[in-house]
């Protein structure tokens, strides 16, 4: 499951929950329902790991 909200006018968070997905640089820790996080201020990034994570918490669920 993954869920997005605009964290200010040029930046949109999205919460993912992936169970075994380790933290890194862009992919936070997260609490509540959602296990992990990250802030969106480029179109570029979500091209990288994005789909990957994405596409691992909707197999995850």
């Amino acid at each position: 499951m993954a869920a997005r909200k605009p964290a200010s006018a040029k930046c949109w968070q999205l919460s993912i929950n992936l169970t075994d997905a380790a933290p890194t640089d862009r992919l936070l820790l997260a609490g509540g329902m959602r296990t992990h996080e990250m802030s969106v201020t480029r179109l570029i990034e979500v091209y990288y790991d994005l789909p990957g994570w994405l596409r691992a918490a909707y197999q995850g669920n």
